[in-house]
């Protein structure tokens, strides 16, 4: 493992500091790439890294061996997750039929996000064979 030192975001300068003025470091571990390479295939975690294929507008995904991994986002003025959770599932479902791609349904893994500077909603989801 390797620690790299990214700089705080200005609120959380303020948080720490009481000032703008200070500059505050947060250490991340990231995993080299030989501890990568050794996790095993269902250890792949929901925010994939691997190139995407475009399904429609909103939906990219992309199959790594047993695993099927579907990122779907869409604007929305107002945040609205109960909204966006069945589109969700019909996008993984859509993908998966598409793809042929058959899955067990207690692996399913869902992640909501949101970028409030620009409206975008999004979920990631993740299944294993």
């Amino acid at each position: 493992m390797r620690q790299i030192l990214i700089p705080l975001t200005l609120v959380g300068l303020i948080q720490l500091s009481g000032c703008a003025g200070a500059i505050a470091f947060s250490a991340i571990t990231i995993p080299t790439t030989a501890e990568r390479a050794s996790a095993s295939s269902s250890e792949v975690p929901v925010a994939f890294t691997g190139l995407l294929k475009e399904f429609d507008k909103n939906t990219k995904y992309s199959i790594a061996g047993n695993n099927l991994v579907v990122r779907y986002e869409r604007y929305q003025f107002f945040p609205n997750v109960k909204e966006m959770v069945p589109e969700c599932n019909r996008k993984i479902q859509d993908v998966a039929k598409f793809e042929q791609f058959s899955y067990k349904e207690d692996t399913l893994r869902v992640k909501h996000g949101r970028n409030v500077l620009i409206g975008i909603s999004n979920c990631e989801m993740s299944v294993t064979k």
